[in-house]
């Protein structure tokens, strides 16, 4: 499904992701680790068509992306992938009824709370945020440290719905989280 071959990304002088590939398949979860600074969302950011400021070849299906359009691209992304991050990202002032709403072309999710988002906890937040993007049917899922501020019960919940999700779409997570080390996904290590 998507297939990078010897991606390099610099920022300034700094070479941040050096000589990088690696064939995703179209469905599984694969796990990106390293120290602070190696990269790991820079390179999600690329494999999920944010960032096209690097050297190297990018295959989305076969295709290389420098073959589409601005408007493939854009409709491709809009179609089949998520962004989750660590932070749910909600407006705060919308209700969250309100932020489900937004935030799906389904738009018949609802939930029953016409409570705001700002008076959620970060973890609150999260989870609705999860909650939302596992219902979306997409072909990708690109989450950013997602699990890490999750207690025990949580990152269960939260790995279980992804493993039942990665049977049929790919799952990329960015994760420092040592826990998800007891799973057998795909480590990527930068």
């Amino acid at each position: 499904m998507i297939l990078l071959k010897g991606i390099n990304k610099y920022y300034k002088s700094r070479h941040v992701i050096k000589d990088f590939s690696f064939d995703f398949s179209s469905n599984g979860i694969y796990v990106i680790q390293g120290d602070n600074g190696v990269g790991k969302t820079t390179l999600l950011y690329i494999i999920g068509l944010l960032d096209f400021n690097f050297e190297g070849e990018f295959y989305l299906n076969d295709i290389n992306i420098n073959k589409l359009s601005k408007k493939q691209i854009r409709e491709y992304r809009e179609d089949n992938m998520i962004y989750i991050f660590s932070k749910g990202n909600l407006v705060p002032y919308l209700s969250l009824n309100e932020n489900l709403y937004l935030n799906s072309k389904k738009k018949e999710r609802k939930i029953s709370s016409n409570q705001k988002a700002n008076t959620l906890s970060g973890g609150e937040e999260l989870l609705l945020a999860l909650d939302n993007a596992f219902n979306q049917n997409k072909k990708i899922y690109l989450l950013d440290e997602v699990t890490s501020n999750l207690d025990d019960n949580n990152f269960k919940t939260v790995i279980e719905k992804l493993i039942n999700i990665s049977a049929s779409s790919l799952v990329i997570i960015v994760s420092h989280d040592e826990r998800i080390n007891s799973y057998s996904f795909t480590s990527i290590h930068l």
